[in-house]
């Protein structure tokens, strides 16, 4: 019988790691032992379980590479989800780091099994990590109920994971392009909540009435923004609770992508009032709620949450 390979990588991330987590036998993270080159660098190492891979990428006929190279690296694909979720779940920003030598991420080291850390202490539970707006100094957490994130996605139908994928895909993304643009990072967002909202509404068989004349949906997409970031995102702060946040959020995604309206942080970056980061900074929180959210309340079968998805 052919023993699971178990990769290790190296992250960089937003914040220091002190401790560890790890969920079931798919994934582990802990502080690295990698050298810092300056203070403001964090590293930690994760431990991925290569029976998590989502078996559709074996089927993905757009993908024009021979099977053996996808086979080969399939794990990097595996890699690259985890990363996503763990965006959402700690708001860190994460990095995959090359090697030390060359800076490529592939090959990546190979162990028979997970590292034995137990005498380390679990990273903590932090409420705020989905709704904190700006981050501040404290150390790498988690939010409550990550472990339920987990289970709900690696139990999810290898399509179902693909379309959820997409969502946390974007969502890092938004983060990545957050310092460089703005104006991207506000339509990842959205697009993020976006995919979700298609993605539910053919799960419920929702149908949407087209106007006769225009044949465009009577039910707009703004107003099916509003509604579902109203159910799963919070709804505790007074400016959401009056969709004022909401239509300017989707206000600021139409006029960029159907106008050119770059965002004027873009353009005068120094001269930027402070509040205009703190601005997009809420955005995304908003976003990393509801994505979270979405998919703890996601209702699996009994049989599905027993026996996660994998690549058989």
């Amino acid at each position: 019988m052919e023993s699971t390979k178990i990769y290790v990588t190296t992250l960089e991330c937003s914040s220091d790691i002190s401790g560890y987590y790890r969920y079931s036998d798919v994934f582990q993270i802990f502080s690295s032992k990698r050298k810092k080159s300056s203070p403001s660098e964090y590293f930690m190492d994760i431990e991925y379980n290569e029976k998590y891979i989502n078996s559709s990428v074996f089927d993905d006929g757009n993908i024009m590479v021979p099977m053996e190279i996808i086979k080969e690296r399939a794990h990097l694909q595996l890699l690259k989800e985890i990363v996503s979720l763990l965006c959402i779940a700690m708001d860190e920003k994460f990095k995959i780091c090359g090697g030390i030598d060359d800076g490529n991420i592939y090959p990546q080291e190979i162990i028979s099994k997970f590292s034995e850390i137990e005498d380390r202490i679990m990273i903590g539970e932090c409420e705020s990590r989905l709704r904190r707006s700006m981050r501040d100094n404290d150390f790498v957490r988690i939010a409550p109920n990550a472990e339920m994130f987990f289970r709900k996605y690696f139990a999810l139908s290898c399509s179902d994971r693909d379309r959820y994928n997409s969502s946390s895909f974007l969502y890092k993304i938004s983060q990545d392009v957050s310092v460089i643009s703005a104006s991207l990072s506000v339509v990842s967002c959205v697009s993020a909540v976006e995919n979700l909202m298609d993605f539910d509404a053919k799960l419920k068989n929702t149908h949407f009435e087209h106007c006769s004349e225009c044949s465009q949906p009577r039910y707009r997409l703004s107003r099916r923004f509003k509604d579902f970031m109203m159910e799963y995102s919070y709804t505790s702060d007074l400016k959401l609770n009056e969709n004022k946040l909401l239509t300017e959020i989707y206000s600021l995604r139409s006029s960029i992508t159907h106008l050119g309206n770059i965002l004027n942080i873009d353009k005068y970056l120094t001269l930027a009032p402070l509040n205009k980061f703190v601005e997009i900074a809420e955005i995304q929180s908003y976003i990393r709620h509801a994505l979270f959210k979405y998919l703890e309340l996601f209702t699996l079968g009994e049989e599905a949450m027993e026996s996660p998805i994998s690549n058989p």
